[in-house]
C-alpha cells in the first residue's frame, strides 16, 4: 500500500511539474484566438484601467496650453501638443518589441511614453516636442518559485538597450488641442 501511495504522489507531482514548466499554453493558441481575446478585452463591458472620458481629455489638453506657449516662445516655432501613430505602426512595434525583449532575456509587460525633443533632422522638426515609447519588462530569472509574483506588479523597468518608437505625426496645426477634427 505504501508503494501505491508513493506512486500516486509521484504521478500528481509529475503532472504539476509538466503543467507549470513544460506545457506552455501560448504554444497552442492561434493568432485568431489571440485577436478574439483582444477584442473581448477591448469591449465596453471590460474597459481598460485609466480610461477617461472626452471631457477630461479635452480639459487635460487645454491645461497644457500655458506650457506649450512658453516652449513655443523659446524655440521660435509652434510646438507640438500631440503625436499620432498608425495602428499598423503600433502593432508592428509591439510585436517587434516583444521579440526583442525575449532576445534580451526579458518578459515585456508594457510600454512607457516619454516626452522628448526631436533632434535637428530638418528645420521644420528642429526642437519640436515629441512623444516616444519604449518597452518595459521584467528580467527573466530563476528564483526557485513556480509563480512569478513580479509579473503581478504594475509597470516595469525600461528594457536596457531596447528599441523605442518615435516619429509619429504631429497635429495640424502642431498646437491644436484635443479633439482634432
Amino acid at each position: 500500500m505504501k508503494k501505491f501511495s508513493s506512486l500516486i504522489v509521484g504521478l500528481v507531482l509529475g503532472f504539476l511539474v509538466c503543467y507549470f514548466f513544460v506545457c506552455n499554453k501560448t504554444d497552442f493558441v492561434s493568432d485568431a484566438d489571440v485577436e478574439a481575446d483582444t477584442m473581448v478585452e477591448r469591449s465596453a463591458s471590460n474597459p481598460p484601467k485609466g480610461l477617461i472620458d472626452s471631457e477630461t481629455a479635452e480639459a487635460m489638453s487645454k491645461a497644457y496650453n500655458p506650457r506649450q506657449k512658453v516652449v513655443s516662445a523659446l524655440i521660435g516655432l509652434e510646438d507640438n501638443v500631440s503625436s499620432w501613430y498608425s495602428i499598423d505602426d503600433l502593432n508592428a512595434y509591439l510585436a517587434f518589441a516583444e521579440v526583442e525583449a525575449k532576445e534580451k532575456g526579458y518578459t515585456m509587460n508594457g510600454i512607457r511614453l516619454y516626452l522628448g525633443v526631436h533632434p535637428p533632422i530638418t528645420e521644420d522638426t528642429k526642437n519640436l516636442t515629441t512623444l516616444f515609447m519604449v518597452s518595459t519588462g521584467i528580467l527573466n530569472k530563476s528564483e526557485g518559485s513556480m509563480i512569478n509574483l513580479s509579473m503581478l506588479q504594475d509597470g516595469g523597468d525600461d528594457i536596457p538597450g531596447g528599441s523605442g518608437l518615435d516619429m509619429g505625426g504631429q497635429g495640424d496645426p502642431p498646437n491644436k488641442n484635443y479633439p482634432q477634427n
